[in-house]
């Protein structure tokens, strides 16, 4: 089930107190169809996708925004956006922020995750 945060208030979101949870994967919901190993050019070995929201070469998911647009955390204060799409059951198309946020909320991120059209989409397959 994907969660529609987007949608919540701030106080829902974390339990009614106001309070962030910053580091919990709670609030993303990746489809578990996604889950496995997936290629993509330029990338050796392959890039994973695991239960728990982590794309391999993305970081962990901390944040679902409807159902295409996910806030990845990569370290401690760095996220970035990117926008899924699953094309085939087999692959899924990406466009992901040129920007790195340091010390920004990923619950206050959501609200400026933008795109410029300019930026390439890339792709994920699986045989």
């Amino acid at each position: 089930m994907n969660r529609r945060l987007g949608d919540q208030s701030p106080s829902s979101r974390s339990g009614g107190t106001g309070h962030n949870r910053s580091s919990s994967s709670s609030y993303c919901s990746i489809p578990s169809s996604w889950r496995g190993v997936w290629f993509q050019s330029g990338v050796r070995p392959y890039v994973s996708i695991d239960r728990g929201g982590r794309v391999s070469t993305k970081g962990r998911c901390v944040r679902a925004i409807g159902k295409h647009k996910f806030v990845f955390r990569e370290a401690p204060e760095c996220y970035r956006c990117l926008v899924i799409h699953q094309r085939a059951h087999n692959v899924l198309q990406y466009k992901e922020s040129e920007w790195q946020y340091y010390g920004v909320s990923p619950y206050t991120l959501y609200m400026t995750c933008t795109f410029r059209r300019s930026l390439p989409r890339s792709l994920f397959w699986r045989r």
